[in-house]
């Protein structure tokens, strides 16, 4: 064998090297390229059985809600493992009728260990930004791919005047609401929409925020 087909042989066997350490080569290496969700199978689930919707503050300190689950799997329904929460994105929509001060916003913060799960599991809580009252729609995206479900969660507020700021005038409203059934004042979210001594010390707590 001549020196130069050795020389040439042992550059292409270290190039295979590099490829394999590197993944590059899956299937000599074992490693797999990542599963692409499937945004069909995938399902998007608001899950809170007590509070049906969140009540949200212009100064974002409003109810937390529990919690919005996002299952994610393949285009074979194989559960997606050990996705991190940093991988999901959220769009927001109001849906016709809805009300919000400034800018549509809320903070999705991933339940730990924030990784899908063997399931393909992973949950986040939900908490309003400012002021809505209404219904938003909620589409979550995953590695790139919206996927089809999406959530709907109905949202209130103590600023009802939605002027950004809970100040007297939300508080004339609310006393004539006091001890009636109104839907708007429910803030702790009886399924009576009954107002009561909960709903006004929940008021209480947030009279005078305002929006940063």
């Amino acid at each position: 064998m001549k020196l130069y087909d050795v020389f040439s042989r042992g550059i292409v066997l270290g190039l295979l090297v590099l490829l394999i350490g590197a993944g590059i080569m899956p299937g000599i290496s074992g490693k797999t390229e990542r599963s692409i969700p499937d945004p069909d199978v995938s399902t998007v689930e608001l899950t809170a059985t007590s509070h049906i919707g969140m009540t949200t503050c212009p100064a974002g300190d409003g109810q937390i809600y529990e919690f919005l689950k996002v299952t994610v799997k393949d285009a074979m329904g194989t559960p997606m493992v050990g996705l991190p929460s940093a991988l999901f994105q959220f769009n927001l929509a109001a849906t016709p009728g809805t009300t919000y001060y400034n800018v549509l916003s809320c903070t999705f913060t991933p339940v730990t260990p924030a990784v899908t799960d063997a399931n393909g599991e992973i949950k986040f809580t939900i908490l309003g930004d400012t002021s809505m009252y209404g219904n938003i729609t909620i589409q979550v995206v995953v590695l790139g791919v919206p996927l089809s479900d999406i959530g709907i969660l109905p949202v209130k507020t103590v600023d009802i005047t939605n002027d950004g700021i809970v100040s007297l005038g939300d508080f004339s409203y609310f006393g004539q609401q006091y001890t009636k059934n109104n839907y708007r004042c429910d803030f702790t979210w009886d399924l009576d929409h009954a107002v009561t001594l909960g709903d006004f010390s929940y008021f209480g707590q947030h009279y005078t925020h305002e929006y940063p």
